[in-house]
């Protein structure tokens, strides 16, 4: 099971009780997997998710408009599809803010009505319907086998809707982002600490938990990979300058001899030759300096042997 699987399993066990909480997550939900249907003249929708997403929903929608509505194997595209038609269900479409009732007959309401999402509860419930309906998040393995970094997403068929459904986060004290997708609009954020925060909000705490949990882990493995990276890059510099030294005092031993070199610098290429696996700071204290003026008389003996 992924991770997106994960969060929406544990969405639809959080229990409802305000009916307007219900009618807001209900109205994201419709607004992000929804399709308005005619039938015989009647007026109803469907949506497409999993089946225990759209059991969820015929709950919350018996409890609030009665009627049955239909979960049946669409034939075309084998997934579950939720279809309910008729009175109750054009009862529900206005009260969601979704059709509204005119003069001329039925309109669409182009954006989210600010009468849905009028309190803070209604936002975050309006915002688990919509993850239920189009949302999904990916995180990347404990283990590093995958590139797949962290991603949350909620994506809808209307440009007006992503956009209330911005402002909606914003008023939450989110900051996400957006991008159109083809013929979508995605709301998505790519921020761990704030994909945690949205999945608590929500009301996935066992989710969240995990996110974090993963995200400390994986702090610390790469605190733990820089640090190795860190010292294995100085030893091989260790490495290649001692390489460099004992290569120019072999260099002016065979071309003119240690003895041409002055006492402090012959003292610091005996000594190197005489023990070529110490370390800088062993070397120094053999002769009695510090680190920083053997490295200065290294660098001496290194520009002797180069203008040979």
């Amino acid at each position: 099971m992924n991770f997106s699987a994960e969060v929406k399993n544990e969405l639809i066990t959080v229990k409802i009780k305000s009916p307007c909480c219900k009618r807001a997550c209900l109205s994201g939900f419709l607004r992000s997997a929804g399709t308005i249907e005619t039938f015989r003249g009647k007026v109803g929708f469907s949506a497409f998710a999993d089946e225990e997403i759209l059991r969820y929903f015929c709950s919350i929608i018996k409890s609030l408009y009665g009627g049955e509505p239909e979960i049946a194997t669409d034939k075309q595209s084998k997934r579950k599809r939720l279809r309910f038609i008729g009175d109750e269900a054009l009862s529900a479409l206005i009260d969601c803010e979704i059709l509204k009732t005119e003069q001329s007959g039925l309109n669409i309401i182009i954006g989210v009505s600010k009468y849905i999402v009028e309190d803070e509860c209604c936002k975050r419930a309006f915002v688990t319907g919509a993850f239920l309906g189009s949302g999904s998040v990916t995180v990347p393995s404990f283990t590093g086998e995958t590139k797949t970094g962290y991603h949350l997403e909620f994506v809808f068929g209307m440009y007006q809707v992503a956009a209330d459904f911005s402002d909606i986060l914003c008023a939450l004290g989110f900051a996400p982002k957006s991008v159109e997708r083809k013929e979508s609009f995605v709301v998505y954020f790519k921020s761990s600490e704030e994909i945690a925060d949205v999945l608590t909000m929500i009301g996935a705490q066992k989710a969240s938990l995990t996110l974090t949990d993963l995200i400390i882990k994986k702090g610390v493995m790469n605190n733990t990979n820089r640090a190795l990276n860190c010292e294995m890059s100085n030893i091989t510099k260790s490495v290649e300058a001692s390489v460099r030294i004992r290569e120019a005092i072999a260099a002016i031993d065979s071309l003119v001899g240690l003895d041409t070199l002055p006492k402090k610098l012959r003292d610091v290429a005996l000594a190197r030759n005489n023990d070529p696996e110490a370390s800088l700071s062993e070397l120094a204290d053999k002769l009695g300096i510090t680190k920083s003026c053997l490295c200065h008389r290294m660098d001496k003996i290194k520009k002797i042997a180069e203008s040979l």
